[in-house]
């Protein structure tokens, strides 16, 4: 048991999974320029300059740019167009950003909307309004330090707009918290595929049985066959057929092709008996412990053939460099003889055929 332990891990086991080479959008690759603050053209073909450092804010008060030197602002947009994402550069700002309730209001009068309610008095005609609900403060992080700044240096050192700083201050007030991306999420993409029909197109591809090769199973080992009668193409017309239901052939090939690890055509390899035999025990077996026994037993088996064919192949690259010589043979089939999996019973066919043949 140790030493077929030691086979099967002497194997590189390679999974070799299908997948279709991805191709990044269109709007992807815009929303990602955007990000990263590159010059780019946006979805209507006008090109959108760098982000970049804006003008001096000229403040009194902080004296922002003076206390921020100009290696200080390109040091800090350079770590803010590097992050991944606008939901992290949003985050940053939000974290930058402290709120607090006005100290001063000033009322603002609202005038009636009718003469007839002017008429009713004078506190009924007007009401007190404020127009900010919170202030507003801003301060930039660097070298584990912050330094306060006004609402024009925020805005320039990190080249944003000012709509964009006011979105976050309105999540802010309401939520408590920084905004995520919806764009793109909004689920009202009429043509889109529904889930519930991939799911079905998934569950009828696996309706159909398909078999495992035998010796690909180190190169393959999830690699599936169907009959060579079957193709793509019939299916997704077996498909329509059965279910009566409106999708493209682009659609289900996108989900056999993704999804699914299968070949049409059987493999043209042969069987032993010794293959045969467990995995005729193991579907037959109802026991589970028995079922797991005889399934070590032929991955033991396996290892061991797949040890052989290492050594096989060695040998033949030995042989090919002239370091060695090897003989190979092989039984010739010249008689029609009907094909046969298991490679020990085809063999005897065609030895008792020849023996037959030189006793007459």
């Amino acid at each position: 048991m140790a030493n077929a332990e030691n086979l099967c891990d002497e194997k590189n086991l390679t999974e070799w999974k299908r997948r279709t080479a991805k191709k990044i959008k269109k709007e992807l690759a815009i929303k990602q320029m955007k990000v990263s603050g590159v010059a780019h053209l946006n979805h209507v073909g006008k090109r959108v300059s760098a982000r970049q450092t804006g003008p001096d804010c000229s403040c009194l008060r902080f004296k922002c740019f003076t206390t921020i030197n100009e290696n200080l602002r390109q040091t800090l947009l350079t770590q803010f167009n590097s992050m991944t994402s606008k939901d992290e550069q949003d985050a940053h700002l939000v974290g930058l950003i402290a709120m607090s309730a006005p100290q001063r209001r000033r009322p603002r009068k609202i005038l009636a909307e009718s003469s007839s309610e002017a008429a009713s008095g004078p506190n009924t005609n007007m009401m007190k309004a404020f127009s900010n609900s919170a202030t507003y403060s801003y301060k930039i992080r660097a070298d584990g330090d912050e330094y306060p700044v006004c609402f024009k240096a925020f805005l320039s050192i990190f080249g944003v707009t000012r709509a964009r700083v006011r979105r976050l201050q309105q999540h802010l007030l309401l939520y408590g918290k920084s905004p995520h991306d919806m764009r793109g999420k909004h689920n009202n993409r009429p043509k889109k595929t529904p889930n519930h029909v991939l799911k079905l197109i998934e569950s009828y591809i696996s309706s159909f049985k398909a078999r495992q090769s035998h010796y690909s199973r180190r190169k393959n080992p999830d690699r599936l066959y169907l009959p060579e009668t079957l193709s793509v193409k019939t299916m997704y017309k077996m498909f329509l057929n059965k279910y009566r239901i409106k999708i493209s052939y682009k659609e289900y090939w996108s989900v056999f092709n993704t999804s699914f690890n299968i070949k049409f055509g059987l493999p043209r390899s042969d069987t032993c008996t010794i293959c045969d035999r467990l995995m005729s025990q193991q579907n037959l077996c109802s026991n589970l412990e028995e079922r797991r026994k005889i399934e070590t037993e032929r991955n033991i088996h396996l290892c061991r053939a797949d040890k052989f064919y290492e050594i096989k192949r060695k040998c033949k690259l030995k042989a090919q460099q002239g370091l060695i010589m090897c003989l190979s043979f092989d039984y010739m089939q010249n008689l029609p003889l009907p094909h046969i999996q298991s490679s020990e019973v085809f063999f005897a066919i065609n030895y008792g055929i020849t023996f037959l043949e030189c006793m007459i």
